[in-house]
């Protein structure tokens, strides 16, 4: 018989602490191998912690809503096992004490390594597999690892897609859906912030009726994030290895929703258009798009892009800049609100929206992205200074 500890494991690269939130057994019960033993909280999830062999769970250190850090004792397990092993992270101070009966220790059989984004060796018979089924790592994420050290093994891709064909009906993605997925996968591996405006509408809305092409909300978007960038490029770059490349002409993306995907074609040179032409360009794109009549834009992928999803109703949102674009200018959905009107000390009914720019951190800091939305924010409350 040999006391084993139930370590906190790492749940991932910048997790560094959990709270338990619930034990699923009762000191002195007796447990399965990989039965749930109890469940932890971490500030994205909440995951299930096993137990690394058959015993008697003993000595429950850490009840109920306890702060902990990775690799601290939770409790003890009794068993009669002699083939586990856990690895400890030996740079954590909290590392567990040597049992009192001389023992290894133990993995949960959960992937931490998947979890981290990182899943170590993969064999060559789990690459076949996944060559076989079209799989990359990034689809690891849902596999427990039941190897040591918690290890993904072909057995337990097998496995996954076993009760995936049980349990679900499978539906192409097409090459759009797969064209997005991979697109955002790799915008996702940059540090993107946020920053965000309100802007009042009533001029705008009032200027486009001037209009014969009547623009859209879009349109004007483009044309205020073309003019601003053109002032200030200190966003208008792109960033490939360890240089910057500086824009020599404004080329937007507008992010246009079509059935099951996404398409951003770009606008050479949006700077040079009038509000009128960048709307029928806009209206042509949009036509092609719902065509499936885009043409390839080659190497022109453009800078930044323009996503208007107020036009499905919603408020606010952070939509992700596609690869290689320094930044995406949000669009929400215009309502009326309560505006205070200082020379007539009176309330007034406006219309208003708010507005986003998501960036690439490593290109512009946060007082550059501040100062750029606050130029757009002007150019859409003054419509006419648009060029």
């Amino acid at each position: 018989m040999q006391k084993i500890p139930i370590l906190l494991p790492r749940l991932g690269e910048a997790v560094a602490e959990a709270t338990v939130q619930t034990w699923l057994c009762q000191s002195g019960d007796t447990v399965a191998k990989d039965q749930d033993l109890l469940e932890v909280e971490t500030e994205k999830s909440i995951i299930a912690i096993p137990a690394p062999a058959a015993g008697v769970l003993l000595d429950i250190d850490k009840p109920a809503g306890s702060r902990c850090q990775v690799n601290e004792v939770l409790a003890w397990l009794h068993s009669n096992e002699s083939d586990v092993v856990q690895p400890v992270d030996s740079g954590s101070p909290h590392a567990a004490p040597t049992p009192t009966e001389t023992s290894p220790t133990h993995t949960p059989t959960a992937s931490l390594a998947s979890n981290s984004g990182r899943h170590g060796f993969l064999s060559p018979r789990l690459r076949a597999l996944m060559q076989e089924q079209g799989l990359t790592e990034l689809d690891l994420h849902l596999l427990r690892g039941s190897g040591q050290h918690g290890r993904i093994k072909a057995d337990d891709l097998t496995q996954l897609l076993e009760h995936l064909q049980s349990h679900y009906e499978p539906h192409p993605a097409g090459m759009l859906r797969q064209a997005v997925a991979d697109s955002m996968s790799r915008s996702w591996n940059r540090p993107l912030a946020t920053v965000s405006s309100a802007v009042k509408m009533d001029a705008l809305l009032a200027h486009r009726k001037t209009l014969p092409e009547r623009p859209s909300a879009s349109v004007y978007a483009l044309s205020t994030l073309a003019q601003a960038l053109k002032e200030d490029g200190r966003i208008a770059k792109l960033l490939l290895g360890d240089q910057l490349w500086q824009a020599q002409q404004i080329d937007l993306a507008l992010a246009i929703d079509v059935d099951n995907g996404i398409y951003n074609p770009v606008i050479q040179s949006v700077d040079a258009y009038s509000l009128g032409e960048l709307a029928v360009e806009v209206k042509r794109l949009i036509a092609q798009a719902h065509e499936r009549q885009l043409p390839s834009n080659g190497h022109n992928t453009g800078i930044a892009t323009v996503s208007n999803y107020g036009s499905l109703g919603i408020t606010w949102a952070t939509p992700l800049p596609p690869p290689g674009h320094s930044c995406l200018l949000g669009l929400g959905a215009v309502r009326r609100q309560p505006d205070w009107h200082p020379a007539t000390q009176s309330w007034q009914c406006i219309r208003a929206c708010e507005i986003t720019l998501t960036f690439d951190h490593r290109i512009a800091d946060g007082g550059t992205a501040a100062r750029l939305i606050h130029r757009i924010v002007h150019l859409l409350e003054h419509p006419d200074l648009l060029s």
